[in-house]
């Protein structure tokens, strides 16, 4: 479509969604998957990452260190290479880096399927 993508610092940037979705991602799969990326620098203020009932995410933090927020309460801190599994509906879901760290976040979000995942933690 054209259109510019860029990996602005501190928000979520769309790049992979489903090809039948209505918002269309510079890739687009044959899967009911989308994928964000964001770098957050130092000091940024949380970005909200709502998981919708019947949907889940796979959230990956890639560099750096972020907090994972549940109605701006810290619940996990994720360290270089940690992830979180999500399972919706978690509708005040926000991510931003830990005090004095910058953080850089992959997060797969795609269709919630009953007995998929690890089953060991929640969160």
């Amino acid at each position: 479509d054209g259109a510019e993508y860029d990996l602005a610092k501190g928000d979520w940037t769309h790049l992979i969604s489903d090809y039948d979705d209505k918002k269309r991602a510079p890739v687009q799969l044959h899967q009911d998957v989308n994928m964000y990326v964001a770098e957050f620098p130092a000091g940024a203020d949380p970005k909200p990452f709502p998981v919708a009932a019947g949907r889940q995410a796979y959230l990956l933090c890639v560099e750096g260190q972020v907090d994972l927020l549940d109605d701006g309460i810290a619940t996990k801190t994720l360290a270089q290479h940690d992830a979180a599994e999500l399972q919706g509906p978690l509708d005040a879901l926000a991510v931003c880096p830990t005090a004095g760290n910058k953080g850089h976040v992959l997060i797969f979000e795609m269709a919630q399927v009953s007995g998929s995942g690890r089953q060991d933690a929640e969160l």
